[in-house]
């Protein structure tokens, strides 16, 4: 027992993230990190907080989101913690903010310069930095982006790489991952990632795997070509030996939606084999990517602006819409919301049909207008997830909770579009809708979704869990009042019921309200494979 605490949290409902049942107790901090924990401790303390039988958590870990610029605008993350988030993990769906090309870096600073963010980085040691001297509120970890990697070696032709720019890419994401980054991601429906065959994949994958690193994949398709997606990221983690999470578990557009059976006996079978495969998945039924998606694959060759050299080509943008045509119907246009339009902020919150009605054109014309008003930044939700479909998803115990979302906030620079409530509500929505009002699962099995089961497929041995020795990231909340507010018209609102949040040691939520510290720091890899939680207990197999 520790002689002194610098905090004393009195009279908890502990939810341990174990998953085990809750308990009443005490919990001590000092040093940033949790000193002991039980029933009616007698320690003194310089201060003490009483709960009052208020739930006491780890602090919660977003491990699948986009927060890779606007924290060094807004470093408190305010979206996101007041949710329940005490670590985002980005980088995810094969997009971050390094290697920089000098076209990417040119094209970032475009964005983010007129908002103070100086791009002037081009690896994760100059990002880290910057990251560090700025500040931020909450922790954070970051995959290397394939998509940005193969920007940075091969460029964005639809080609392979040869040889010494393949021997390139791994070393320098051998480079990235050992200054810090925790592994490779992979958006596979996007440029230039599209146009790597898994060949390549692999032989990165071996790159990870050998320094304990992890590899999450936004999979090749998740509607049509579902089922070969999924054996494609398991022929990859087969071939490589890393650690893989499946990004975001789901199928697309009504047509699809029987394939999850199959998509779970896939990924069942594969952890049966010993195969160290999780999956994550946000608690919503309407997706959100760039509008850019509705284009075929090869007009996305040679980057952004021979992809809008394409759209203003008589021929080709015959080709495209015939393409399109053959893949998309009014329905599907009708299930499309603008969410964010660069420049032309008229366009957020509405239907693409409604636009192209009030135009006086087709949905797809309208979609290639606003594409090349936009020069392509367009955001867009797309409603063409089950609501039933997301819950069987989550019932299932290898899969994480997680946002897949930039962190936002009601005011100022990250206040702006329209963006997807899951960036304000994910894990209250978890915990109020999911969890206590429909039972999907226990309010511990919640907690374990969104604390240490992250905390262990990331290899952060130290944060996740309530016991001595781990880090005070914690959060207080009562599980009668957390709610998400956030909708798809109205987005920018906090949820309620999170009471205090501490990030290593420090209340950055007191009484509800942010005191605007940043203890946050940058987290690597810490991976133990012989704890491997990604790995079957042996009574699974």
């Amino acid at each position: 027992m520790p002689p002194h605490a610098e905090l004393l949290l009195r009279n908890a409902r502990i939810v341990d993230g174990s998953g085990a049942p809750s308990r009443t107790g005490d919990v001590a901090v000092s040093g940033g990190k949790i000193t002991a924990v039980g029933p009616k401790l007698s320690i003194p303390a310089d201060a003490e907080l009483e709960l009052g039988g208020l739930a006491l958590a780890p602090g919660f870990i977003d491990i699948h989101t986009h927060t890779d610029y606007i924290q060094l605008v807004e470093p408190r993350s305010l979206s996101k913690l007041f949710d329940g988030v005490t670590t985002e993990v980005s980088g995810n769906c094969g997009f971050s903010a390094f290697p920089l090309s000098e076209e990417a870096r040119a094209r970032e600073a475009a964005r983010w310069e007129p908002q103070g963010v100086a791009v002037d980085w081009t690896d994760f040691a100059g990002y880290r930095r910057r990251q560090e001297n700025f500040g931020t509120g909450i922790n954070r970890a970051f995959f290397v982006g394939h998509g940005f990697l193969r920007g940075f070696v091969v460029g964005h032709a639809n080609r392979a790489p040869t040889g010494p720019e393949m021997e390139r890419m791994k070393a320098i994401l051998a480079r990235e991952i050992e200054a810090g980054a925790i592994g490779l991601s992979t958006g596979l429906i996007y440029p230039p990632g599209c146009f790597a065959e898994r060949a390549e994949i692999a032989e990165l994958c071996t790159v990870v795997a050998e320094r304990g690193g992890l590899y999450a994949s936004h999979i090749r398709g998740e509607g049509a070509t579902l089922l070969e997606a999924i054996e494609e990221a398991l022929w990859i983690c087969r071939k490589s030996g890393a650690r893989t999470q499946i990004s975001h578990l789901k199928a697309s557009r009504p047509q699809n939606w029987h394939k999850l059976d199959s998509a779970f006996a896939m990924i069942e079978a594969a952890r049966a084999e010993g195969l160290p495969v999780l999956s994550d998945r946000y608690p919503y039924d309407a997706t959100s990517t760039g509008l850019d998606q509705l284009l075929p694959e090869w007009a996305y060759d040679g980057g952004l602006e021979a992809e809008l050299a394409r759209l203003r080509d008589p021929a080709a943008l015959a080709r495209i819409r015939d393409e399109m045509a053959r893949k998309y119907d009014d329905d599907y246009y009708g299930r499309v919301l603008i969410a964010w339009a660069q420049d032309h902020p008229e366009l957020e919150g509405k239907y693409l049909t409604d636009l192209a009605a009030r135009a006086g054109v087709d949905p797809a014309t309208m979609a290639v207008e606003i594409l090349l008003q936009t020069r392509g930044a367009c955001e867009c939700v797309f409603f063409v997830l089950s609501d039933e479909n997301m819950k069987r998803v989550l019932a299932h115990d290898y899969v994480m909770v997680a946002s897949d979302a930039e962190a936002r906030a009601t005011e100022g620079p990250a206040s702006t579009g329209k963006p997807h409530p899951r960036a304000y509500g994910t894990f209250s929505r978890a915990l109020g809708r999911l969890s206590r009002d429909e039972g999907l699962f226990t309010l511990e099995e919640a907690v374990r979704r969104v604390t240490s089961l992250p905390a262990g497929q990331l290899g952060f041995s130290d944060r996740g869990r309530i016991a001595p020795g781990f880090a005070a990231d914690l959060v207080v909340f009562d599980p009668a009042a957390v709610r998400d507010h956030a909708t798809y018209l109205d987005p920018h609102r906090y949820s309620a019921g999170f009471r205090h949040i501490m990030v290593n040691g420090r209340l950055v939520v007191r009484d509800g309200c942010v005191t605007d510290q940043l203890p946050g720091r940058i987290l690597g890899l810490g991976h133990d494979p012989a704890a491997d939680p990604a790995r079957p207990r042996p009574t699974e197999r």
